[in-house]
């Protein structure tokens, strides 16, 4: 650590391709160090940004620009470009940020946040989580450094250690990385689990550092902050009312059982719409490891002869969620035989063709950019702990699929209308408000081949 960072004040007054003039060494950690930079182009100062160098060891350091320069939001640190270069025969990659006035870190030096200051945090960090959680994306080391104030408002930094779920609800890693108070128990688990939990954990340390200025452990020195860690044993001080029930939530130990990013929202502003993902910025960097999916030219047939998925592929492509509801809704019952009675068996679910399954679920996660589909549907009731009975795992299954609301289930216009993550497809239209409507998604989730 001492050579990186003798290095880095060697790269102080260096020029990055002929156009980012390294000022300043604002920090420097394990992935790499932030330059304070002016962007400069024959001879005219065009902006001062924050560029980050990283050692170009192996593939590994692409990780962090490969994410980043395909992140767009608003309480994420924009990242305009990324790059390679060279420093005294040194390999470097680079990103250009945008440049921001100070860290979180750096303000709780001042002195604690007040309950209006951490609101705003809160919301304006967990807008950041929820946009990557959506995406299926850890990003597994928030803390006050990586919390940047600019331009008026509070963005997630630094994906030096962000994970991509794909298409799993959680990641068994070997690599546990992350800032010990703000890690999570599961961490410390035989096989640490990673998930969208993990950031709802480190979210909930972090309010309590930001509102008493303490983190929510009794130590001394780093080993015994370790053993207090992995016991998951927590000291939690007195936090105002207003925002006790948020921590709490954040802080419960069983990952299954702790909030999500959707969840704090909605409870520090429960008028708000739930919100969409827009479709990511392809970076120069992704478009070389991502290959792109040309949906439009694939076979959408049927097992079934006669019926193929065409017209619900362009209904989703024109954004009519309804229509493709119902669309899906009546090629279900048409696989299976089933147009007369409308409704499906739990026999019919186990023999529905594999290929029609799939080519169902991939036209909804494809249009909605992850946002519908069985396949995400599936992720929640695994993270509710799948349950198979009517109970409060399956209402709580319910209530994060949005067909709950505020305790109540929500009739089929009521949905429609909130349209909240993963709330469609329903393909159960005409049976809503029927006995067996559970025992259908009890048997369709429980498909290996979703």
């Amino acid at each position: 650590m001492n050579q990186f960072l003798n290095f880095c004040k060697m790269l102080e007054g260096a020029v990055i391709e002929n156009k980012y003039h390294l000022r300043k060494l604002l920090g420097a950690g394990g992935f790499g160090a932030v330059f304070l930079a002016d962007e400069v182009v024959r001879d005219h100062l065009l902006r001062q940004v924050a560029v980050k160098i990283i050692p170009d060891h192996d593939n590994r350091q692409l990780i962090e620009l490969m994410e980043a320069t395909c992140l767009d939001h608003p309480h994420l640190i924009r990242s305009h470009t990324a790059g390679a270069s060279s420093f005294n025969n040194i390999d470097l990659l680079y990103l250009v940020m945008e440049q921001a006035e100070y860290s979180l870190q750096d303000r709780l030096e001042r002195g604690r946040l007040s309950v209006t200051e951490t609101q705003k945090l809160i919301g304006e960090v967990v807008a950041g989580l929820d946009y990557l959680h959506r995406k299926n994306k850890v990003h597994r080391d928030l803390k006050p450094g990586n919390v940047l104030w600019s331009n008026g408002s509070w963005k997630v930094s630094d994906f030096g250690l962000i994970r991509n779920l794909g298409n799993q609800s959680y990641a068994e890693t070997s690599n546990l990385g992350g800032t010990l108070p703000y890690m999570p128990p599961e961490a410390f688990e035989d096989k640490p689990r990673i998930s969208p939990a993990w950031d709802i954990w480190s979210l909930g340390i972090m309010i309590v550092n930001a509102l008493t200025g303490t983190l929510p452990y009794e130590f001394e020195g780093e080993n015994q902050l370790l053993k207090q860690v992995m016991n998951c044993n927590l000291k939690l001080p007195r936090i105002p009312s207003e925002l006790d029930g948020i921590v709490r939530g954040c802080l419960q130990q069983n990952r299954r059982q702790r909030w999500t990013a959707q969840q704090v929202l909605q409870v520090l502003n429960p008028t708000a719409p739930t919100p969409t993902i827009p479709k990511p910025r392809r970076g120069w960097l992704e478009s070389l490891f991502t290959p792109i999916l040309h949906i439009d030219d694939s076979d959408l047939s049927s097992e079934c002869p006669g019926i193929n998925y065409y017209k619900l592929r362009n209904l989703l492509a024109a954004r009519k969620w309804e229509e493709a509801d119902q669309e899906t809704t009546e090629l279900m019952w048409k696989v299976m035989g089933r147009q007369n009675a409308q409704w499906l068996r739990d026999e019919d679910i186990e023999r529905f063709p594999h290929q029609d399954l799939k080519i169902i679920d991939k036209l909804w996660v494809h249009y909605s950019d992850g946002e519908f589909g069985f396949s995400v549907q599936k992720k929640i009731w695994e993270e509710c702990g799948r349950p198979i009975v009517m109970n409060d795992d399956w209402l709580r299954f319910a209530e994060k699929v949005g067909w709950r609301f505020s305790g109540k289930w929500g009739t089929y216009p009521e949905v429609l209308a909130k349209r909240r993550s993963a709330s469609l497809p329903t393909a159960t239209k005409k049976i809503w408000s029927r006995n067996d409507w559970c025992e259908f998604w009890w048997s369709l989730l429980s498909r290996r081949d979703l």
